[in-house]
């Protein structure tokens, strides 16, 4: 943008000021004080278009910083009743081990919601800042539901083992965490789910994929990685916060490619 001044053009230095101390929370979302704050610093005041423009810019990002500051991250206790059929006894973790979160998330419909995850209270803290970071960058996540909501009685053994159906939250492109099961192809090995201490994000747009394995099945069309909502990428915000945070991505593994899965063993 520019605009005219008796020297002839000159750049609009000045908005670009007034939107930074906008952003600094110096002064407030209008052209009268824009103006006052420019002249006080003896720059040029804003008129006509360019001042319709600059408030344009500056209610764009006062409604972004409200949209930010309206983040919920909340931590809160979970009892084996909350669980359902995601626990049982003999899990190597019990409901004390464990926390409920209440997080908002930048939903596939471009608007804001809450949803619930269930993590390991050694990770709960660094859990809410990772998802603190994705509402920050509108990561686009389609569902938020922890995993007792899609697991039936017949889903389990008479002994309580879950049966690998490659169903449950995955199927629904579910993002979430805590699931006492074993791990995907093992009938011996506990996942990093049933710790609590790993997530899994838009298991549809991030599929597991092993040879010809695809879990699950209708992430067939993710396959081949692009940059497409809800997709994660190694250079992108989502592998970056949770790196920060001390999680491992599954999308680095060599073996196989995990691309929903993020831990904090490695494994």
């Amino acid at each position: 943008m520019t605009a005219r001044s008796s020297g002839g053009h000159r750049s609009l230095a000045g908005g670009v000021i007034s939107v930074l101390v906008l952003l600094l929370g110096a002064t407030a979302c209008d052209g009268a004080s824009a103006n006052k704050w420019l002249s006080d610093h003896g720059r040029p005041t804003l008129s006509g278009a360019e001042l319709s423009r600059f408030a344009a810019i500056a209610t764009t990002i006062e409604q972004e910083l409200a949209r930010r500051k309206a983040f919920v991250g909340e931590i809160q206790p979970v009892t084996a009743e909350r669980l359902g059929l995601s626990w049982r006894e003999g899990c190597p973790v019990g409901p004390e081990n464990l926390r409920l979160l209440k997080l908002s998330f930048w939903g596939m419909d471009g608007n804001g919601h809450t949803g619930e995850l269930i993590v390991a209270e050694s990770i709960a803290s660094k859990t809410v800042k990772v998802f603190r970071t994705l509402w920050e960058e509108k990561f686009p996540i389609n569902r938020m539901e922890t995993a007792e909501k899609f697991a039936r009685p017949t889903d389990f053994t008479p002994s309580g083992e879950f049966i690998e159906s490659h169903a449950g939250p995955d199927l629904v492109n579910d993002t979430s965490a805590f699931f006492c099961r074993r791990s995907t192809g093992s009938t011996t090995n506990w996942s990093q789910h049933s710790y609590g201490t790993a997530i899994d994000i838009n298991p549809v747009n991030n599929p597991y994929i092993k040879g010809t394995t695809i879990i699950p099945i209708n992430g067939a069309d993710f396959v081949r990685r692009g940059d497409q909502p809800g997709v994660i990428t190694a250079k992108g915000p989502v592998v970056a916060a949770f790196k920060k945070a001390g999680f491992t991505w599954g999308g680095n593994w060599k073996s196989l490619k995990d691309y929903m899965h993020f831990s904090i063993s490695g494994k």
